[in-house]
């Protein structure tokens, strides 16, 4: 019967130790600074959600997210542990200021999206530069501007 509990043992620890490699966790990423600014028609983009999803082929890694602040600035953290920065190489990026919001128009638009297609949904790719990025900039357009 000890046995049993022994083995039990370390099947959790094997199965946690899968987890956090499928998650992400861990050292194995290297993790480099990222900030930039988000403008909208020329002017600062406030309370918009910056996400920054890695590509590549299997497991490219765990994404990253911000929040701009009244100058449109922000800075990314790890979705994984909160630490800043994000992994180099390609990256899907979506800005959307929709917040929780369900409330939507004829279209199915969110009514408090106020970021433009493509980057509120589809998003855009951008390249985060191995030694990291302080100039990580989006100038959105809404049409008619």
């Amino acid at each position: 019967m000890k046995s049993l509990k022994s083995s039990g043992g370390l099947l959790q620890a094997a199965v946690v130790g899968i987890a956090l490699t499928v998650a992400g966790c861990g050292s194995e990423y290297e993790v480099v600074p990222v900030t930039g600014r988000v403008t909208l028609d020329g002017q600062p983009l406030d309370g918009a959600a910056v996400t920054f999803q890695p590509t590549g082929g299997g497991n490219p890694g765990p994404g990253s997210y911000g929040r701009t602040d009244a100058d449109g600035r922000f800075s990314l953290k790890m979705v994984t542990d909160d630490s800043p920065g994000a992994l180099p190489g390609k990256h899907m990026v979506t800005i959307s200021t929709s917040g929780d919001s369900t409330e939507t128009d004829d279209s199915g638009r969110l009514l408090s999206e106020r970021v433009p297609s493509p980057y509120n949904d589809l998003g855009v790719e951008t390249n985060v530069p191995e030694g990291g990025t302080d100039a990580a900039n989006f100038d959105l357009q809404t049409a008619g501007s």
